[in-house]
């Protein structure tokens, strides 16, 4: 494995921003094997189903609670730090 020359620092609260109409997502970084995006969603909202068939998803909470639902499995409840 090849590290990268950059290294990034990005403060949470500096990224959080919500919007009633609809999630935000923002972008933290990207190289060829990682897309990291900081997404921030009200109460009801959701990302709709999607898939990524050459990326795996990772979640952590940093506020609230949500539910992570699959086409083929069981949902997923997810809280704070989870």
């Amino acid at each position: 494995m090849t590290l990268i020359e950059q290294v990034e620092h990005h403060e949470i609260l500096d990224l959080t921003e919500f919007s009633k109409e609809e999630f935000v997502r923002k972008s933290v970084m990207q190289s060829k094997g990682i897309v990291c995006d900081f997404v921030c969603f009200e109460p009801g909202q959701s990302a709709g189903f999607h898939k990524h068939p050459v990326q795996d998803e990772i979640f952590y909470v940093v506020e609230g609670t949500g539910v992570i639902t699959f086409e083929d499995r069981d949902d997923i409840p997810v809280n704070l730090a989870a």
